[in-house]
């Protein structure tokens, strides 16, 4: 792929009803988008396409991609990305595989979701329950596949040990990733410039499970000749048969191996899914993986995680002076995707 990256930029993760609570995907997306553009010295006109990941979008009208782009002051055109926990991902892969086949372009790709805005549904409403009570459901569980007895199962210690491990990599971690975010409240104008403690929530979440959260990411990708960009694409790989496979597939593919991969950031929805990869790739290094701790640490953003994955992997590797890294994450049903990065 001849697809570079030439910015970033994130907003701080915000916990589950914490200080970002009244702001909706759109209005974090909105945000990144034109903070991206910001660090890019970058026209808004010069962005052909707007690609936007959304896992959960009931509330947020239609196209929440063209809403956020518009709110940016882009106007190229827009479009939304849903799948699942790999929604971010997949709306980079889009962007570029469209950017490795045409013209030279710049596009904007990445995810954002609002898990404190996700609304509850009434799915008989609309026709009527004629009499008696009805069934209300939760769109963070329905449509984020939060399954709420997932925090009924006891974590062993090793899951607890993966994830005291991720919070510690993570403490007072200043990175260039975040930017800060404000809006006004009932009580006037705020500002977060760094990421909530997820467990702040008055909802308890059992340590081995990350917690859902708002936040988004973006990313400016483009096949043009221009300032040194931060990565380059090596490769990506799509697959039904889990992200163990698609590691796998996405090394062939590259002429990577897993002792000449640097760095790897890897979602980690739940210590489970973790340690069943590494059950699974034993020649994976855990020193490696997760280095400014994971999701168990900074709570999960459904539709932003992956591209908040890429992002920490750049920063990564930019800081400590690495040149190779990969980037992968579950998408549900056996759906997984994985994608590689070089600095040279």
């Amino acid at each position: 792929m001849s697809v570079s990256i030439f910015a970033t930029a994130r907003t701080p993760i915000g916990a589950f009803g914490g200080s970002l609570r009244s702001l909706t995907a759109v209005g974090l997306a909105s945000r990144a988008m034109g903070e991206t553009l910001r660090r890019a010295d970058l026209a808004p006109a010069l962005v052909q396409e707007i690609i936007l990941g959304c896992a959960l979008p009931a509330g947020c009208g239609p196209n929440p991609a063209r809403q956020a782009a518009l709110e940016a002051g882009l106007v190229g055109s827009a479009f939304t990305v849903n799948m699942g926990q790999g929604s971010g991902l997949k709306a980079i892969l889009l962007a570029a595989q469209k950017l490795a086949q045409g013209d030279e372009a710049y596009l904007l790709a990445g995810g954002a979701d609002s898990a404190s805005q996700a609304p509850y549904l009434v799915p008989k409403a609309r026709w009527g329950t004629r009499i008696g009570s009805t069934e209300i459901l939760d769109s963070l569980w329905v449509d984020g596949l939060w399954d709420p007895t997932m925090a009924s199962h006891p974590a062993t210690e090793a899951q607890l040990q993966w994830a005291a491990a991720s919070l510690r990599k993570s403490l007072g971690l200043e990175s260039r990733e975040r930017f800060p975010v404000s809006w006004n409240d009932k009580r006037g104008p705020a500002t977060l410039t760094m990421d909530e403690d997820p467990r702040s929530s008055r909802i308890p979440f059992p340590a081995h499970i990350a917690p859902p959260a708002d936040g988004a990411a973006m990313l400016l990708l483009g096949n043009t000749a221009g300032p040194r960009p931060l990565g380059r694409l090596l490769g990506a790989v799509e697959t039904t048969h889990g992200w163990a496979s698609a590691i796998r597939d996405l090394l062939a593919r590259t002429g990577l191996s897993f002792e000449t991969v640097d760095r790897w950031e890897l979602e980690e929805r739940s210590a489970t899914q973790v340690l069943d990869l590494f059950a699974e790739c034993p020649e994976l290094d855990p020193a490696k993986v997760n280095v400014r701790g994971g999701s168990l640490a900074l709570g999960d953003p459904i539709g932003a995680s992956g591209a908040r994955l890429l992002i920490s992997l750049l920063h990564s590797l930019e800081d400590e002076d690495l040149d190779t890294g990969i980037v992968a994450t579950p998408a549900g049903q056996g759906l997984a995707l994985a994608m590689a990065i070089t600095r040279s």
